[in-house]
C-alpha cells in the first residue's frame, strides 16, 4: 500500500511541475539545501563528542518544531493527495494513513530534511561503521517521526476547525503556533555554548531535550560510539513507537475527516433590512462587495486564523527581535500591519471557486477590487490604530509617536493596494471542499509554499521602497533637529 501512495505521488507532482512551477520549486530546492548542509556540518565542530550529540538533539528539535509550526503559521500543510478521495475505498484507516505518511515522506521538504539529518551518520562515522549505521537508521527514523508529528497536528486542528462548537477554540489554537518562535529563540540559544565546547552549561535544558523523542536519535549515536548496546537500541525502538503511535492517531483523525460534513462558522437569520448575518445590506457594487467579504472575514475559518496569526506574530517580534525589556513594542503596530499584508494577501485562492460569480458578471472588477481594500482595511486598521495608542503608552516611549504618526497611514494604505495586487497577480491555489486543510498553501513538493514566500517577500519589498520617503525625512527632521519635520 505505501508503495502505491508513493507512486501517486510522484505521479501528481510530475504531472503539476508545468513552467512557474518548476522554478519555484527549484527555487525552494536552493534554499533548502544550503540550511540542510549546514544543519548537517554543525554536529561535526564540537571537539567534545557528547557536545555534538547534544547539538544534533538541539537541531532535530528546531526542524520539528518548524516541521509544527510552519505549516500553521506560513500554510505549507500537503494536500498532494487528500484522504476523501479514496473515501469510497475498502482501505482501512490504518493502511490509508501508512500510506499517506510514506507519500508524505516524497518531496522537496522531506528531502531537504533528511539531508539536514544526515549529521547523524557524519556524527557516527567517527566512531566508526556500527555507529555509523545506528545513526542511519536514527536518521530515516527521526523523520519518520517529524513528518508524522507534523501531519497528526495540522489534522488535529484542522478536525477542531470542522466543529461548529470547536471553531473558535481551534482558530485561537492555530494562531498561538505564532508563539513557536519562542522555544525556537530558546533552541538558538544554546548552539553557542555547544559550539564552544561548554555542554555543561545547558543544565537541566540538556537533559530535558535528550529526553524528548528529538533527541532519542541522537542519544543512540551516543551509545553506539561508547559501545553501550542498550543505549544505542532502546531509543531506536522508541522512536519506531512513537511512529507507529502517530500513525494510529493520524488513522483516527482520517477517519473522522472522510465521515464528518463540514459547518458553518455559525447560524444565520434573515431579519428585515439586514443580511443574513445581521450586517446592515449596503446600496450598489461597492457596498455589497463590503458586506460580502466583511461577512467572509468573520465566517471563514481561514481568514480568521490568518488575522489571528498576523495580529500575534506583530504583537510578539518586537520582542523576539529586541528582548523583553526594549521598548520595540512601542512599534509593535507596524509589525500588525506589515504582517497584516504578507499574511492576507491571497484573498482570491481563498475564494476558490466563488470567484468565478465576479469573473463572469461584466464590469464587477471595479468594485470588487475596490471593496475587497476597504474590507481589509475595515478588518485590520481598527487592530493597527489601537496597538499604535498602548504601544507608546506600555512602554512610555513617546520618540515613537511621531514615527507611528507618519508610518501607520502610509502602511496601511499601501498595504491595501498591496494585499490585492498580490492576490490578482499571484495567487497561491488553495484546496476547497469538505474537510480541507485550512492550513495548506498550494501542496508540498508544487512549488506553492515557495511561490508565497517569494512573492511576499516581493511585494514586502514593495512596502518598504513607499515607506523609503517618509523614513528619510523623519530621519533628516531627527538630524536636524526640526520638529515640524
Amino acid at each position: 500500500m505505501a508503495g502505491v501512495f508513493v507512486r501517486l505521488k510522484l505521479t501528481v507532482l510530475r504531472n503539476s511541475l508545468r513552467g512557474r512551477q518548476v522554478v519555484l520549486l527549484v527555487l525552494g530546492a536552493v534554499y533548502g539545501l544550503l540550511g540542510a548542509l549546514g544543519t548537517a556540518v554543525l554536529p561535526l565542530l564540537p571537539a567534545d563528542p557528547d557536545a555534538g550529540a547534544d547539538l544534533l538533539a538541539v537541531l532535530v528539535a528546531i526542524w520539528a518544531l518548524g516541521w509544527i509550526a510552519g505549516p500553521v503559521v506560513l500554510g505549507g500543510g500537503d494536500e498532494t493527495i487528500r484522504p476523501e478521495n479514496f473515501a469510497l475505498l475498502p482501505i482501512a484507516p490504518a493502511r490509508l494513513a501508512a500510506g499517506m505518511g510514506a507519500a508524505s515522506l516524497v518531496g522537496v521538504a522531506p528531502l531537504v530534511t533528511a539531508l539536514a539529518f544526515t549529521g547523524h551518520v557524519w556524527l557516527g562515522l567517527q566512531h566508526g561503521v556500527l555507529p555509523a549505521l545506528v545513526g542511519a537508521v536514527g536518521l530515516v527514523l527521526a523523520l519518520v517521526v517529524v513528518v508524522l508529528l507534523s501531519r497528526v497536528v495540522v489534522a488535529a486542528l484542522s478536525a477542531v476547525l470542522s466543529s461548529r462548537r470547536g471553531q473558535d477554540v481551534g482558530i485561537l489554537l492555530a494562531s498561538l503556533g505564532a508563539l513557536a518562535f519562542l522555544p525556537l529563540q530558546f533552541l538558538g540559544r544554546l548552539l553557542d555554548p555547544l559550539l564552544t565546547g561548554e555542554s555543561g552549561g545547558l543544565g537541566a535544558a540538556g537533559t530535558t531535550l535528550r529526553a524528548l523523542p528529538t533527541g532519542w536519535s541522537a542519544l543512540a549515536v551516543r551509545g553506539a560510539a561508547a559501545g553501550d548496546p542498550l543505549t544505542a537500541v532502546l531509543p531506536l525502538l522508541g522512536l519506531a513507537g512513537v511512529a507507529a503511535l502517530l500513525v494510529l492517531l493520524w488513522a483516527r483523525l482520517l477517519q473522522r475527516r472522510m465521515t464528518t460534513a463540514a459547518v458553518s462558522a455559525g447560524p444565520s437569520s434573515a431579519r428585515g433590512g439586514t443580511g443574513k448575518d445581521g450586517t446592515s445590506a449596503s446600496r450598489g457594487p461597492l457596498g455589497a462587495v463590503v458586506t460580502r467579504e466583511l461577512r467572509a472575514w468573520r465566517r471563514d475559518a481561514r481568514r480568521r486564523s490568518a488575522l489571528l496569526v498576523a495580529v500575534l506574530l506583530g504583537l510578539l517580534m518586537p520582542l523576539i527581535v529586541g528582548g523583553a525589556g526594549s521598548t520595540g513594542f512601542a512599534y509593535a503596530a507596524l509589525w500588525v500591519a506589515v504582517l497584516g499584508v504578507s499574511q492576507l494577501a491571497n484573498l482570491y485562492a481563498m475564494d476558490g471557486s466563488a470567484m468565478w460569480l465576479t469573473a463572469v458578471v461584466p464590469g464587477a472588477a471595479r468594485a470588487d477590487v475596490r471593496g475587497r481594500q476597504l474590507a481589509w482595511l475595515i478588518v485590520i486598521a481598527p487592530v493597527v490604530l489601537l496597538v499604535a495608542v498602548l504601544g507608546p503608552l506600555v512602554t512610555g516611549s513617546t520618540g515613537s509617536v511621531p514615527w507611528l504618526t507618519a508610518l501607520v497611514p502610509l502602511l496601511l494604505g499601501t498595504g491595501a493596494g498591496l494585499v490585492v495586487l498580490q492576490s490578482v497577480y499571484l495567487p497561491v491555489p488553495l484546496p476547497q471542499g469538505r474537510g480541507a486543510n485550512p492550513f495548506a498553501s498550494g501542496g508540498s513538493g508544487t512549488g506553492g509554499g515557495c511561490l508565497k514566500g517569494l512573492s511576499t517577500l516581493g511585494f514586502l519589498l514593495l512596502l518598504v521602497i513607499a515607506a523609503v520617503p517618509v523614513v528619510a525625512l523623519l530621519t533628516a527632521g531627527l538630524l536636524a533637529e526640526l520638529p515640524v519635520l
